[in-house]
């Protein structure tokens, strides 16, 4: 049985016009993010491009306090 999803937990996707960039995507975003993410969904688009899928938890706290700070309120 597989775990759920946490609610941090959003996908993203990686787009690339060949299965060789798509794989070099992959490999870049890993080093950027300094994890091993499991892409899932990896396809061949209707318009030749290619598409891998992935999930990636987000800092809920960072993203409030911008929220807030881009609606003015004070610190």
């Amino acid at each position: 049985m597989q775990s759920p999803i946490p609610l941090t937990s959003i996908p993203h996707f990686l787009i690339a016009s060949s299965p060789k960039e798509l794989r070099r995507l992959l490999l870049k975003n890993n080093l950027r993010a300094g994890i091993v993410f499991k892409y899932f969904d990896i396809a061949e688009m209707q318009d030749g491009n290619w598409i891998a899928w992935f999930f990636h938890d987000i800092d809920v706290n960072a993203l409030m306090k911008d929220d807030l700070i881009k609606a003015g309120v004070p610190k």
